[in-house]
């Protein structure tokens, strides 16, 4: 690949193809540098002009899968958190799960009075003397 390629992002501007961004979310999943380069070295052969990121991503993942272990898992949290949408109530949920599997005793959307008016707290967890508080955004 000599040419400079554009890819095309989900909102539909165009950038330029970034190996060091797409290097910098492999090393998110934890594989070695020879996995990393495999699958840079495989990507770079394949992308052609104006391909999509969610192409390059779908391609990146299945090439990972390829490699075994959990490489593929841990390279698509980041859609999987988004697959749980916007709504906030399934994250909410997801989240006081993570809370109960390290000992909290969880409850999610609870009301709380304040001095002027009740508000909600997403997530509320208790373990022994502490209590952790969240308030969940989806951006």
């Amino acid at each position: 690949m000599n040419e400079q390629i554009n890819v095309q992002k989900a909102d539909g501007r165009t950038e330029a193809f970034d190996e060091a961004k797409l290097r910098a979310s492999l090393k998110e999943t934890e594989a070695d540098e020879e996995i990393i380069e495999n699958v840079i070295s495989h990507i770079k052969d394949e992308i052609h002009p104006e391909v999509k990121t969610a192409d390059i991503y779908k391609h990146a993942r299945s090439q990972l899968k390829r490699h075994g272990g959990p490489y593929a898992a841990r390279y698509s949290l980041r859609e999987s958190v988004s697959d749980l949408g916007p709504t906030g109530y399934p994250f909410e949920h997801f989240v006081a799960q993570i809370f109960e599997a390290y000992g909290f005793k969880t409850a999610v959307g609870v009301h709380v009075d304040g001095a002027c008016i009740d508000h909600e707290v997403d997530v509320v967890g208790t373990k022994e003397d502490e209590i952790i508080i969240v308030e969940a955004k989806f951006h």
